[in-house]
């Protein structure tokens, strides 16, 4: 599977901090954790219903990413930050994590690597703070405007489950409070047939857009 997405995060950043950490930290509704954000996903994936591809890569702080091919480590030469690691072989994930404090929220975002990825970024996760909520100090402060996703899918935190429904349409499958928007393609390069899986998983609270998962993978 490949993931692109489409995002223009105005970003202006403040810290600049280097290195690489093995991740280690325990979920709490208090703090934020350092590792990204962990969505309930079934055994089984549902069938791709998405007619059209969704997304196509993102940009931060005006700097744009394509999904499977700009490298998590030129990610952290521009903003700076800790790379963080964990899992070995399939399970191996690597991230960079920025976050954005409001005077009464904020917002989270992960920059995430898989084992499938190579070290390109193939991913990325978002999601809302709430004004108690802290931080793991790992994770890299930006201050910057509300991040929204402006081409060609405009999905942002905070719209209601009918605002998604008008982008997206109706979901490829639900499992627990993750809504699932899949869409698969082939195309053929130089002779050989590739598959294009992307996908889009949304969760809302008290019916609104609270996390946002993008993904993109490629395969032969």
């Amino acid at each position: 599977m490949q993931l692109s997405a489409w995002f223009s995060i105005l970003l202006l950043l403040t810290e600049n901090v280097v290195g690489q950490v093995v991740g280690n930290s325990a979920p709490n509704k208090d703090r934020v954790s350092w590792e990204p954000l962990q969505m309930k996903y079934p055994d089984v994936a549902p069938r791709p219903t998405v007619a059209k591809e969704m997304v196509s890569f993102l940009k931060v702080a005006n700097w744009p990413i394509t999904l499977e091919t700009t490298k998590l480590t030129d990610a952290q030469r521009r903003f700076g930050g800790l790379l963080g690691h964990s899992g070995d072989a399939g399970e191996a994930l690597g991230w960079l994590c920025l976050y954005r404090r409001n005077p009464s929220d904020g917002w989270v975002l992960w920059l995430t690597s898989g084992e499938i990825d190579g070290e390109s970024i193939g991913g990325v996760v978002w999601h809302r703070l709430n004004s108690e909520q802290k931080v793991d100090s790992r994770c890299k402060a930006v201050n910057a405007e509300q991040g929204i996703v402006t081409s060609p899918v405009r999905l942002r935190l905070d719209m209601t489950k009918l605002q998604v429904e008008q982008l997206l349409g109706k979901p490829s499958g639900r499992f627990h409070d993750t809504f699932m928007y899949l869409h698969q393609h082939q195309e053929t390069v130089k002779d050989t047939t590739y598959t294009w899986d992307d996908s889009i998983d949304v969760v809302y609270r008290n019916g609104a857009v609270w996390a946002i998962n993008v993904n993109l993978t490629i395969s032969s």
